[in-house]
């Protein structure tokens, strides 16, 4: 068997950032899985190739989704008659670019490269534990689990698999079963040390841990009995909501409530790619009209462009380079773009909402599209709740198009009828109404207003510096 470059789960590192997909390509990438099951189920001869071709698109473009990998991974074992030997020998044109991406840990392109290689031969057990190391990059332990399943099955005395997945369990806490691939690793490999120093430590960790519900001085039955109680209580006392919310999905995979419920907190982790996954699966128990699952979309793939926009400033500020100016430059116009297209979809099935109009209105006054953002925006104006923060960024939009008076009107507009809780909204408007009052001569009116600011807050940007320019 042709060996890639030494692969260890990448457990040490931080998790690599999966870019969710777009709603309309996940529902795209579920209708491929959907359509492939049936030609699955139709008969028992088919077109694996195509099927093949079907699922492995899902499993790449969802790696987290441990249904879709299950289902490309059956149809290959399918083609194969689940025989092992036929896809012996096999090779695949890219192993070489599949062996590259390997080595410059290049997740996305071994997850792409490793689905279509797994055509010739799907218990290859380099190109599986590559797959399983680019699902551990990405924290998706089930179907990093799949995959070093499909090769440790495939390759029973493969050493190098039986330690890769020793490793694995051993990370994952399954003491018992990482204890016998050691095990197993030292009937294959006789002497071998590190099996042998292994199978000590993990034997230690597993009593230490069953040290802890250790009892009194009941008898041996009392003991056992209490020692399950404490333990079953303890389990229940240290379950964290994520927990206890898979706990509910694995007793009843169709709550909509628990997938949304979860994948909002996955979401507040940053944890994406994850994230992804539930609502991925939201969307088969969404309710016909209710568009609770879409809008949880929207917002992953906000939340996720927002955070690559962040990290482009930093590195931009960081290296000070023109380069790195001009990738942070670029993320922040992705994330205007993509936030522009949600806002308006938003706003066309809710036009009633004045919330989604001033959200629209001002992602367009930030890219540019001034006139259409005053549509927007004044539109929003009817609603009290958005009404300043409408007429703030109108007042931006009009100082853009060169309306000076109709600038100055809606900054003053705006911070006379900013509430106490628009706070921010009022010190803003009035920093920009002093600053265009100043620039048109009216300087009672900019004194007027900075004063007024500096009330609110004494460190508010140089609003002090500019009160003083004006004597």
């Amino acid at each position: 068997m042709t060996k890639m470059a030494t692969q260890q789960p990448p457990e040490e590192k931080q998790a690599a950032e999966w870019e969710p997909l777009a709603p309309a390509k996940l529902r795209r990438v579920h209708k491929c899985y959907e359509h492939g099951k049936e030609l699955m189920s139709a008969q028992k001869k088919y077109d694996f190739n195509y099927v093949h071709t079907l699922l492995a698109e899902c499993a790449a473009s969802d790696p987290g989704n441990a249904d879709y990998v299950d289902a490309m991974l059956d149809n290959l074992k399918a083609k194969f008659d689940n025989n092992r030997k036929k896809g012996k020998g096999r090779g695949f044109a890219n192993r070489g670019a599949l062996k590259k991406a390997v080595a410059k840990e290049e997740w996305k392109d071994v997850l792409q490269l490793g689905v279509d290689a797994l055509k010739s031969n799907p218990w290859d057990a380099s190109t599986l534990r590559a797959l399983a190391n680019a699902c551990a990059a990405f924290q998706f332990i089930e179907t990093e689990q799949r995959y070093l399943r499909m090769a440790y099955v495939g390759n029973p005395k493969d050493v190098e698999v039986a330690r890769h997945c020793a490793r694995v369990l051993a990370r994952l806490g399954d003491f018992d079963q990482a204890i016998n691939c050691w095990r197993r690793i030292e009937d294959i490999a006789n002497g071998d040390k590190e099996a042998a120093k292994m199978i000590t430590d993990l034997t230690i960790a597993k009593n230490r841990r069953l040290a802890t519900g250790e009892a009194g001085e009941e008898g041996p039955a009392d003991q056992q009995e209490k020692q399950a109680d404490e333990q079953k209580q303890r389990r229940t006392i240290e379950l964290t909501k994520r927990q206890r919310l898979e706990r509910e999905l694995a007793e009843d995979p169709t709550n909509l409530d628990a997938y949304l419920a979860l994948g909002k907190l996955l979401l507040a982790e940053k944890r994406y790619g994850n994230a992804q996954v539930q609502l991925t699966r939201a969307l088969e128990v969404e309710i016909e009209g209710e568009p609770r699952v879409r809008q949880q979309l929207e917002e992953l793939m906000i939340h996720c462009m927002r955070n690559q926009a962040a990290i482009a400033e930093q590195q931009a500020a960081q290296l000070k380079t023109s380069d790195a100016a001009d990738q942070a430059k670029k993320k922040r116009a992705e994330l205007n773009e993509v936030q522009l297209t949600i806002f308006a979809a938003r706003s066309q099935r809710d036009p009633e909402n004045m919330q989604l109009k001033f959200d629209l209105g001002k992602g367009l006054r930030k890219a540019g599209r001034y006139e259409e953002a005053t549509e927007q925006l004044q539109a929003a104006q009817a609603d009290p709740a958005t009404k300043a923060a409408a007429r703030l960024e109108l007042g931006e939009c009009f100082l853009a198009l060169k309306q000076y008076k109709k600038s100055l009107q809606c900054f003053q507009s705006a911070a006379s009828g900013a509430g106490e809780e628009q706070l921010d909204t009022k010190k803003t408007a009035l920093y920009r109404l002093g600053m265009i009052a100043a620039a048109l001569k009216e300087k009672d009116l900019a004194k007027a207003s900075f004063t007024e600011l500096l009330q609110l807050d004494p460190e508010f940007k140089d609003a002090q510096a500019r009160l003083d320019k004006l004597g």
